[in-house]
């Protein structure tokens, strides 16, 4: 058996551990995926193991492997410790959902201007189902949003929850009584990246109910305009609040029962030596605690 190994080969290891698939792990990694293979080559020699078989969603770690994992991650984080908190970073790359950035957007970039003076905030769009990716892909270092942040390799932070509010054009006196029948029957715009039908049809349907679509959107920037007078629009509450708070809104409580729903963070589990990374982290969740 060779026991010749280094570091390197490790570090491996525990992206292959934690992805399952060599082209995930070479994008991590920054390495070529003919790279990561010929790693996984030596880790079989050194351990007499195949370590990763194939199947048909990528690679599945054996039971030879599932037992190392432990001691390896211990003998990784030892080694992370003793090494120099990481510094120097310029500018730092937050992707985050419309209705994030419409509502928190500007106290983030407040926050972060202050916290971290040296760093450069730039803002990306990305949304619950692409955010793993840009974050496995470096495209982006923090991901902010409502779901899609669960996946391997990921340290999750919890921001809160939020759920849904109906918005029309009107001002702090305006009367609204919107009990079902008023809702249904008043014209809708609706916001969707794609489809015809979102929750609130989901929910109608359940109560046997419809209602009257009378235009659909696919941003959230642009209801301020899109929205006619006598139009209602059932938005994320906090971008629904801040689009009131322009002025010539109003805000009122859907008469249909909808879900509450968690907005996370999250950044690669790889970036905890990273001491701007923790401050901007901070930084963040402080805007989401309303410090």
């Amino acid at each position: 058996m060779d026991t010749s190994l280094d570091l390197n080969l490790l570090r491996v290891f525990e992206i292959l551990l934690e992805e399952e698939s060599a082209t995930r792990a070479a994008i991590r990694l920054d390495l070529t995926q003919a790279a990561v293979s010929a790693s996984l080559a030596r880790l079989r020699k050194v351990y007499d193991d195949p370590l990763f078989e194939r199947t048909g969603k990528g690679l599945a770690p054996t039971p030879r492997a599932l037992a190392l994992a432990p001691d390896i991650r211990r003998a990784m984080d030892a080694v992370r410790a003793s090494l120099p908190v990481e510094t120097g970073r310029s500018h730092i790359l937050i992707g985050m959902s419309g209705d994030i950035e419409m509502a928190y957007g500007a106290s983030i970039v407040t926050r972060l201007r202050r916290d971290c003076p040296d760093m450069l905030p730039v803002l990306r769009p990305c949304h619950g189902a692409n955010a793993a990716d840009l974050l496995a892909e470096r495209r982006i270092d923090i991901a902010l949003g409502s779901g899609g942040l669960t996946a391997r390799g990921l340290l999750r932070h919890s921001l809160g929850t939020s759920g849904y509010l109906g918005l029309m054009r009107g001002t702090g006196d305006t009367r609204i009584d919107m009990d079902l029948e008023t809702f249904c029957a008043r014209p809708q715009l609706m916001i969707a990246a794609s489809g015809l039908t979102d929750i609130v049809d989901t929910a109608l349907a359940l109560m046997g109910r419809t209602r009257k679509v009378a235009a659909v959107g696919t941003h959230l920037t642009a209801v301020p305009f899109l929205l006619e007078a006598g139009m209602v629009t059932t938005l994320p509450a906090h971008a629904a609040q801040a689009i009131a708070a322009l002025g010539g809104f109003v805000t009122f409580s859907p008469p249909v029962e909808l879900p509450a729903y968690p907005l996370d963070l999250a950044t690669r589990s790889s970036n905890t030596r990273d001491a701007t990374l923790k401050t901007a982290v901070k930084a963040i969740r402080s805007v989401f605690a309303g410090e």
